[in-house]
């Protein structure tokens, strides 16, 4: 899986050498770069979607979620929003946590992930690509950060993650402090 995250230029190397030696399918969640091929497009957000399709002029490897229906682009893999958006708890709709809900119904006994940072206070560093920069405050980035620990720990139990890049949820499953 690759994330949006400013990490994967720097990695770039380390990344590209995973791929070469597993040959994993690769998924990319709400953006693509000219970096990496992804087999598939996960989007749940029609903005992105929408700059996707603008920039690839092709729809054939995306999945997207149910709320991008509307969109003026026609999509044959569509997922339901609201079965990946919610659990039991809450309404909790990050791109990440959503692809890595539906990739639990494939029963995949572990998924590499790239990219997958965490939100820093600088939200300049936040993602490969600075038009991807959302505006949200810091207090909101650190909240983020909580809940996504929390959601990885739960999707944990079905599929052992493993980060490719540093990030600042690494430490949930190393427990060990990891510096991005």
């Amino acid at each position: 899986m690759l994330a949006p995250g400013n990490s994967l230029k720097k990695y770039k190397v380390q990344i590209e050498q995973y791929i070469k030696e597993y040959k994993p399918i690769i998924i990319s969640a709400n953006f693509s770069t000219e970096e990496f091929r992804s087999d598939f497009c996960f989007f749940s957000n029609i903005k992105r979607f929408e700059t996707y399709i603008e920039q690839n002029n092709k729809t054939d490897n995306c999945i997207v979620t149910s709320n991008i229906k509307h969109s003026q682009y026609a999509v044959d893999n569509i997922v339901n929003y609201y079965n990946l958006a919610v659990d039991n708890t809450d309404l909790f709709d990050n791109c990440m946590i959503m692809l890595l809900r539906l990739l639990e119904n494939f029963n995949w006994k572990s998924i590499a992930i790239a990219g997958f940072d965490g939100f820093s206070e600088d939200s300049s560093l936040n993602y490969i690509d600075t038009s991807l920069v959302n505006n949200q405050s810091e207090q909101d980035f650190l909240h983020n950060n909580l809940l996504i620990s929390e959601k990885l720990k739960k999707l944990n139990s079905f599929s052992k993650l493993k980060f490719l890049t540093p990030s600042v949820y690494e430490s949930e499953f190393t427990k060990e402090p990891v510096n991005v």
